[in-house]
């Protein structure tokens, strides 16, 4: 099953506005998109996990709403609407 529509455009946006800050840098794209991956990787191993279960998991879905209000913020600040 694919992963929401949301969190993949958050994860382009991110990846872009990761390249734009070094100036596409090669090296040092390779450097930041190294710190968000893990980032990424848990959250969608979460989102994959509450769109399995049958039944409400509220300590994963309260993870997930505080881990995707802190990502939008930060995609706010980098792109300059903060």
């Amino acid at each position: 099953m694919p992963l929401p529509a949301r969190f993949t455009s958050l994860y382009r946006i991110t990846l872009r506005a990761t390249t734009a800050s070094v100036r596409h840098n090669v090296a040092a794209t390779r450097n930041i998109r190294a710190l968000y991956k893990p980032e990424f990787e848990e959250a969608a191993k979460v989102v994959k996990e509450l769109e399995s279960q049958a039944g409400p998991d509220e300590a994963k879905e309260k993870w997930y709403a505080e881990w995707e209000e802190r990502s939008m913020s930060l995609s706010h600040f980098r792109s300059g609407r903060f």
